[in-house]
């Protein structure tokens, strides 16, 4: 196999375009954040520290998402000035480093997201029981149902 200096220079769309998206779920927790902790200031829900416990996590993930994506770079553009000076071996380990790194920030990102759909059944059983009274006080006035919702 021949790798060239451009070859790691394949990876900067694909890093910058995760430094996007890694970007704009960061700020999307920081508001999110922002607005739960004015919620739990209020009421001190157990929901509402359950999905900041959550997002405690998922901060942290995203933090070393982020931290292994500027890795990958770095690895990729010290791949490319070793492929400059001639040192093709140590081009070769530096990019095969900079594929390692941004492969572990990508299972990271799954990881996140696994997180993230656990923040939403925290939110989906707090709204369960209220869809469940709704939907039986629509029975209840006029007619009786045999829908399961009303035998709990």
């Amino acid at each position: 196999m021949n790798i060239t200096i451009t070859t790691p220079g394949l990876l900067f769309s694909a890093i910058s375009l995760l430094f996007l998206a890694y970007n704009s779920r960061f700020l999307s927790l920081a508001q999110l954040i922002r607005n739960l902790h004015a919620e739990y200031q209020k009421d001190q829900s157990m929901g509402t520290l359950e999905q900041i416990k959550n997002l405690r996590k998922r901060l942290k993930i995203i933090q070393l998402m982020e931290f292994l994506g500027v890795l990958s770079f770095v690895f990729s553009l010290i791949s490319m000035l070793f492929f400059l000076i001639d040192k093709n071996e140590m081009g070769t380990v530096s990019f095969i480093a900079a594929i390692i790194t941004l492969i572990f920030s990508l299972l990271l990102a799954l990881l996140e997201i696994q997180f993230s759909i656990g923040a939403l059944k925290i939110i989906l059983q707090e709204v369960n029981p209220s869809i469940k009274a709704k939907n039986t006080s629509l029975y209840s006035s006029t007619e009786t149902s045999n829908s399961p919702l009303d035998q709990s």
